[in-house]
């Protein structure tokens, strides 16, 4: 069996998602469709979320 017979795996890119007005890198091998970007905006904001909640507990525990 020769190299080129074998399945190639899709190139990685780097993709610009926007998410809220902001731009976020994305590599991946695949492109996304509507409810690919849907669901990553929901993790993208739990995620900034969870950031500035934990950093307004760290910046609370800091003044103590």
């Amino acid at each position: 069996m020769s190299s080129s017979s074998k399945a190639k795996p899709p190139v990685d890119k780097c993709r610009v998602i926007k998410v809220d007005g902001d731009a976020i890198l994305v590599s991946g091998g695949a492109a996304m469709n509507a409810e690919d970007r849907l669901l990553f905006a929901e993790v993208v904001q739990a995620a900034t979320d969870r950031f500035y909640t934990d950093r307004a507990a760290r910046d609370k525990a800091a003044d103590k």
